[in-house]
């Protein structure tokens, strides 16, 4: 009978141990020779192979913000996986660095996990990990960066009120840590932005991408009257701060607010001020406060600036001032 060439040798062997070693090598023929069958025939066969390799997966991952405050704005991690075009079936696992922190099954191809709010401040490596349902499948991984910073924000004071067309600076003390670069402080008066301000010195921002980076801790702080947007009338308006700790707007986050009172410049002698002597107070620029006194005849009695004092008499009708600091003190 016919053999595979390995198998000849055992003939030989035959001649000196007898039979049963000649039974035992005509089986191992069989085997040989069975293998050799099933393995052509898979190549021949159309669709057959003998190995068939993993179908590809890949992976997007976006963040709905690049930071956030420690313990108020969690980051929602979401994640969308395919195979050979199409969504994937599994489950997806979430880590922050090597700590695994969720795992979540697929559904049409998508899974999302929200970030626990309470991460340590700093920098964090945010994987996610698509485990396949197949074992056809290969698995896939893809990582996105994270910071987390830490920020208290309060108000110099409980409350404020400004005279219409006139200054007032409003103060924030502002600590924060974990930022990683050019971070700054806007404020917003009735959804009108005034501008970034640092120290003791009133710094406007036109180009937010310019403006400076500025300490962990201080006071930062603005004038609030002349020339804002939002408090050109007499009322309660409405003041935000928003914290900005990356160069880009879309991780700006809302820190604070308050109602700013901003209170008519004209005063009714007898019921907003009484007669007597008074000082006003330069605002911002030196030599811009303005005063005057008007008499019961609508005509102005006297005018002066912040050097001067306005003498108001009992037959006055008002005292009107703009562009200074504050209101009237008694002289």
């Amino acid at each position: 009978m016919p053999c595979p060439i390995r198998c000849h040798l055992g003939f030989l062997v035959w001649q000196y141990v007898g039979m049963r070693k000649t039974i035992a090598v005509l089986g191992t023929c069989a085997l040989v020779a069975a293998l050799a069958t099933a393995t052509s025939s898979a190549s021949a066969t159309p669709g057959v192979t003998a190995y068939e390799a993993k179908t590809k997966s890949t992976m997007s991952l976006t963040l709905s913000a690049a930071s956030f405050i420690q313990g108020k704005s969690p980051v929602k991690v979401s994640a969308t996986v395919k195979s050979a075009g199409k969504n994937a079936k599994g489950k997806v696992a979430f880590y922050d660095g090597k700590k695994k922190l969720k795992t979540i099954t697929l559904k049409g191809g998508k899974a999302s996990y929200t970030l626990p709010a309470k991460l340590t401040v700093g920098s964090h490596k945010v994987k996610a990990t698509f485990q396949p349902k197949s074992a056809n499948v290969k698995a896939v991984s893809k990582t996105k960066s994270v910071q987390v910073f830490a920020l208290s924000l309060q108000l110099d004071n409980s409350a404020y009120s400004v005279y219409l067309n006139n200054y007032t600076p409003i103060g924030y003390n502002a600590r924060f840590s974990g930022v990683v670069t050019g971070p700054w402080l806007d404020f917003f008066v009735g959804g009108y932005r005034q501008g970034s301000f640092t120290g003791d010195k009133m710094k406007e921002i036109e180009d937010q991408d310019s403006s400076p980076a500025f300490a962990s801790s201080g006071t930062y702080w603005w004038y609030a009257g002349e020339g804002d947007p939002g408090t050109s009338t007499p009322g309660t308006h409405a003041v935000q701060a928003s914290f900005t700790p990356l160069i880009s707007a879309a991780d700006a986050v809302a820190l604070a607010d308050f109602t700013l009172t901003v209170a008519p410049n004209v005063l009714t002698v007898g019921v907003a001020i009484q007669p007597g002597n008074y000082r006003l107070a330069d605002g911002p620029t030196p030599g811009e406060c303005r005063w005057r006194v008007v008499g019961a005849d609508g005509l102005s009695t006297l005018s002066g600036g912040a050097a001067d004092v306005a003498s108001v008499g009992a037959g006055d009708a008002s005292l009107t001032f703009s562009n200074c600091g504050g209101g009237p003190v008694p002289a």
